[in-house]
């Protein structure tokens, strides 16, 4: 008897430490605790929500959400006739859950899913960053749940996507030496999980440092014939001379961290056969 009578209280125990394990889990995880509709408006969202977005596409449920939103928003602006709001703001918060508990999910999947593509469209990112926000902004959404770090994740990589386009942009504009390893380092840091699914972003990012190598000799070039076919406008051979140094150092910082190229070369010889013509001018 003894026996029986301690094995049960060891299949007890048992119990009790894995209904333990599994409430810390839930607590850890998606596990919420969603609104019971009790009000018959409340109910009729309920009825809503279940037929009209529960297990549908996004397209249709997100159809359906706005549509129930809308109808909530009518119903709590109603005033009775003895003054009263025909909704409470228990019952519209209630309400609001209950479609939101049921949306969000598949928006947020649907969110996710869209960055595995191999090219996005921007109206399509502008759309999801803009109701991922409003969706967070509810404060429905609990922290650590899947559905909110996925809010959180549609958001930024929207975010990081244009900011990384802006820095493949700005490697043609770029004008200076120190600039290109500057532009390298930002591209760099975009080169993750999800914008590398992005083909054409992708691959504006792995070419930002050429890019930005040739615009910086595109400019240097320019600025060195620019100077060398002033030659006779300084004034002064002294003048001359300090923008000819001022042009050669130029070329010398390009070529101590990047090579020296052709077109570089061409400057050089640019700016010298016009020191000597310099030379003959200003001694005159």
């Amino acid at each position: 008897m003894k026996k029986i009578i301690k094995i049960a209280l060891i299949a007890l125990v048992v119990v009790g430490i894995l209904f333990a394990i599994i409430h810390f889990a839930n607590g850890m995880g998606d596990s919420v605790q969603k609104p019971i509709a009790t009000t018959s408006f409340e109910k009729h969202v309920q009825s809503r929500t279940d037929s009209e977005i529960k297990g549908k596409e996004y397209a249709e449920a997100k159809k359906a959400y706005s549509s129930i939103i809308q109808e909530i928003k009518t119903e709590a602006s109603i005033v009775l006739g003895d003054g009263t709001p025909n909704l409470s703001h228990s019952e519209v918060l209630r309400a609001n859950k209950i479609a939101f508990y049921e949306y969000a999910p598949i928006f947020s999947d649907y969110g996710i899913s869209y960055f595995r593509k191999s090219s996005w469209d921007d109206s399509v990112l502008k759309e999801l960053r803009s109701e991922a926000a409003a969706l967070k902004n509810q404060g429905i959404a609990e922290p650590g749940t899947t559905v909110l770090t996925n809010l959180d994740k549609i958001v930024t990589n929207v975010n990081e996507y244009y900011a990384a386009w802006q820095i493949a942009k700005s490697a043609s504009h770029c004008s200076s030496v120190s600039a290109i390893a500057t532009l390298k380092n930002s591209a760099n840091k975009y080169k993750h999980s999800p914008l590398t699914n992005n083909a054409s972003l992708s691959a504006a990012l792995n070419s930002v440092e050429t890019n930005a190598k040739n615009a910086v000799i595109r400019n240097i070039s320019g600025y060195c014939n620019s100077v060398a076919n002033r030659y006779s406008n300084y004034g002064s051979y002294e003048a001359w001379t300090s923008a000819y140094e001022s042009a050669c150092k130029r070329i010398a910082d390009y070529k101590s961290s990047y090579g020296y190229p052709q077109e570089l070369q061409n400057a050089r010889g640019a700016l010298d056969r016009a020191d000597d013509a310099a030379l003959n001018y200003y001694s005159y």
